[in-house]
């Protein structure tokens, strides 16, 4: 429960100031922010600023949510040892955002 406590006390201090930046971080609903907290805490806070984001900074400003799936995947380091875990991750996390609440 400790260990709980401070990973929540984490992402409120250092990951959700950030996502509120998003423009449209207000209109989305609590499974489409899960998933991008999720997406921040593996690939870092500023990926909204990041340059390397682009396909995922346009699905949010174009509210593209058909293809989030798509979008999701791209980030999961192809050719890498690590690739299925990240596979996996990235579905998971398209499938949350794409669930309704």
């Amino acid at each position: 429960s400790e260990a709980d406590t401070l990973l929540m006390l984490q992402l409120e201090r250092d990951y959700l100031p950030h996502l509120e930046k998003i423009p449209v971080w207000v209109e989305l609903n609590e499974n489409q922010r899960g998933a991008l907290l999720s997406f921040s805490y593996n690939l870092g806070q500023n990926f909204y600023t990041s340059g390397n984001f682009n396909s995922m900074r346009g699905m949010l400003k174009e509210k593209n949510w058909g293809n989030a799936e798509k979008v999701f995947l791209l980030y999961r380091n192809p050719g890498t040892r690590v690739e299925a875990g990240l596979r996996r991750r990235r579905i998971a996390e398209a499938k949350l955002f794409l669930t309704p609440v």
